[in-house]
């Protein structure tokens, strides 16, 4: 968890929620650690849900990750919340189609 902290630029002393999904601090810290690797400036950490929920399921979790690092969002919208680590992060949550679901 240190090591994500540090990644995401988030202060130890800082409190996380306990309803906190780990797969978002995972894979955001992934996305920087990609973008580092690859000598990009820019990550992003994007969400492909193809909940047929009003709001999508988890939708309110990952709002609630996403002020984490001082940002807003909305379904469709990239919200840039600076620079984590040396790298630009940016987060999305995008819905796929329901045709897609069924054969």
């Amino acid at each position: 968890m240190a090591y994500l902290r540090t990644e995401l630029g988030i202060e130890a002393e800082v409190q996380l929620p306990d309803s906190l999904r780990y797969q978002l601090l995972h894979r955001t810290a992934s996305a920087i650690i990609e973008a580092k690797r690859f000598n990009a400036t820019h990550a992003i950490m994007l969400v492909h849900s193809f909940s047929q929920s009003s709001p999508p399921e988890w939708f309110q979790d990952y709002v609630d990750f996403v002020r984490l690092f001082g940002g807003s969002t909305e379904i469709g919208k990239v919200v840039s919340v600076g620079t984590r680590n040396g790298v630009s992060l940016h987060f999305a949550w995008v819905c796929g189609d329901a045709r897609y679901l069924s054969k």
